[in-house]
C-alpha cells in the first residue's frame, strides 16, 4: 500500500512539473527555445549575374518560411553568404524571434576580384562561419548555375534546333534555369575539384550538400566530392530558375529526411506552372563500392555506340553529355544478369530517394523531353560531345577504367 502512495506522489509531482514546464513554454512561445545548436547550415549564394538575384531572395524567404513553420531552427544555426554584385557580399545569420525570422548581419565583404569563387575564398568564408557557429556538424546549400563535372570555361556547342517556347514570351522565366558558378564568366565559375579542395582547406566534413543548380546529381560530380560530404541532394537535369521550394521541403532538408524532401519537391513541381523537375539524394558512402562494380563491368563489357540514341538523356544538346546511369548500364551489361544485379543493388543504396516529373526542360533546345526511365543520377561515360572529352581525367574515370 505504501508503494502505491509513493507512486501516486511521484505521478502527481510529475504532472505538476509538466504543468510548470508547459507554462514556461507558453511564456516563450514567441522565441526559439534555447537548445544546444548541433548543426550549422551554410547557404552559399555567389555572384551569378543579375538574372538570379530575385530567385536567391525568394529562396531565402522560402527557407525562412520553413523555419517559421517549425517554430525555430530545431537546434541548427543558419548562415547565408550572398553576393549582391561582383564585389560586394554579406554574411548573415537567420534566427527565429517573436514568431518570425530576423537577419543578423555578421560581416560584409568587399572583393577586388573573384576571390569568393576560388578554393581559398570559399574556404575563408566557411572558416568565418565556423568562428561564429562553433557547432560539431555542418551542411551546405549551394545556389547558382551548374554544369556538373564539366571544367569551367568549357564551350558547350549544342547545335540543337531552336524551339519556340510553349509559355509566354521568348525572354521569360520559362527559358531560365540554373549552371554552377557564373553562367558565362569563367573567372566566377568554380570547378568541382576546387569546391572539394575548399571544403578540405576549411577542415570540415559536411552532413550534406544541397545543390540548387543544374545537372549536379551526377556520378562524376558525386565521386569527386565523396570525401567531403555524406549526402548530395541535387537534380540530374536543369532546374528551373525558381529553384528548390524551400518553404515546402525546408523542414525535411533541415532534418535530413531525404524521401520526404524529394516528395515535397515533386509535389511542388508537378503542380507548378512549368511542371518540369527532377531531384535525388545520393549517399556518398556507397560511391567506392559503385566504382568497384563499374570497374568490373567496364573490364568485361564495352558499349555499342549504335545504342546511344536509345538511352534516356538528361540534357537538350544535339550531342548529349548527361545520360541516365541505370539505363546506360542496362545496355552496357548486354544481358549479364549477375553484374547488372550487383549494379542495381549498389544503385539502390547509392540513390535512396528520388523523384521526377514526366518531362524535364532544357534551355539548350528550349523544349521538354520525356522521362521514361529515371534512376536519379546521370553519367557522362558514353558521351561523344567534345565538351566531355576531359571525362578521362576525372577521378571517376580513373577509378572505373583500366
Amino acid at each position: 500500500m505504501c508503494n502505491i502512495f509513493v507512486v501516486m506522489k511521484k505521478i502527481i509531482l510529475l504532472l505538476l512539473l509538466i504543468t510548470v514546464f508547459a507554462s514556461c513554454h507558453d511564456d516563450k512561445s514567441n522565441e526559439e527555445t534555447e537548445i544546444k545548436k548541433v548543426q550549422t547550415v551554410i547557404m552559399y549564394l555567389p555572384w551569378t549575374d543579375d538574372n538570379m538575384i530575385n530567385a536567391f531572395h525568394n529562396n531565402i524567404k522560402g527557407l525562412e518560411q520553413a523555419i517559421v513553420n517549425m517554430k525555430g531552427t530545431q537546434g541548427r544555426r543558419v548562415f547565408v553568404f550572398m553576393s549582391e554584385n561582383k564585389q560586394e557580399a554579406s554574411l548573415t545569420e537567420i534566427t527565429y524571434k517573436n514568431k518570425k525570422c530576423v537577419h543578423d548581419t555578421l560581416k560584409r565583404y568587399l572583393f577586388s576580384g573573384n576571390e569568393y569563387a576560388t578554393p581559398n575564398g570559399i574556404a575563408g568564408i566557411i572558416c568565418d562561419i565556423k568562428e561564429f557557429a562553433k557547432t560539431p556538424h555542418y551542411a551546405m546549400i549551394i545556389g547558382c548555375h551548374g554544369m556538373a563535372w564539366i571544367p569551367k570555361g568549357t564551350k558547350i556547342e549544342h547545335f540543337a534546333p531552336f524551339v519556340k517556347p510553349r509559355y509566354g514570351m521568348v525572354v521569360d522565366e520559362w527559358k531560365q534555369t540554373r549552371f554552377f558558378g557564373h553562367s558565362s564568366d569563367k573567372e566566377y565559375q568554380t570547378d568541382i575539384a576546387e569546391l572539394s579542395r575548399a571544403i578540405d582547406m576549411a577542415d570540415v566534413h559536411l552532413d550534406y550538400i544541397l545543390f540548387d543548380d543544374c545537372y549536379m546529381a551526377n556520378i562524376e560530380t558525386a565521386y569527386e566530392l565523396r570525401r567531403n560530404t555524406d549526402f548530395i541532394i541535387a537534380s540530374p537535369t536543369e532546374i528551373m530558375l525558381y529553384g528548390m521550394p524551400y518553404d515546402m521541403m525546408g523542414k525535411a532538408v533541415m532534418t535530413m529526411d531525404w524521401k520526404v524532401a524529394c516528395n515535397e519537391f515533386f509535389t511542388f513541381y508537378n503542380g507548378y506552372k512549368y511542371p518540369c523537375g527532377t531531384i535525388s539524394a545520393i549517399c556518398c558512402e556507397e560511391l567506392e563500392n559503385m566504382a568497384a562494380v563499374m570497374k568490373d563491368i567496364n573490364t568485361t563489357h564495352s558499349f555499342d555506340e549504335r545504342l546511344l540514341d536509345k538511352i534516356q538523356i538528361y540534357d537538350g544538346l544535339s550531342k548529349h553529355i548527361f545520360f541516365d546511369m541505370e539505363h546506360y548500364v542496362r545496355y552496357l551489361c548486354k544481358g549479364d544478369q549477375m553484374l547488372y544485379s550487383r549494379f542495381t543493388q549498389s544503385l539502390a543504396r547509392l540513390v535512396p530517394a528520388k523523384a521526377a516529373t514526366k518531362t524535364f526542360y532544357s534551355v539548350y533546345n528550349n523544349a521538354e523531353t520525356p522521362i521514361t526511365t529515371y534512376s536519379g543520377i546521370s553519367i557522362s561515360d558514353p558521351s561523344t560531345n567534345k565538351a566531355a572529352e576531359s571525362k578521362t581525367v576525372t577521378e571517376w574515370w580513373r577509378a572505373t577504367h583500366n
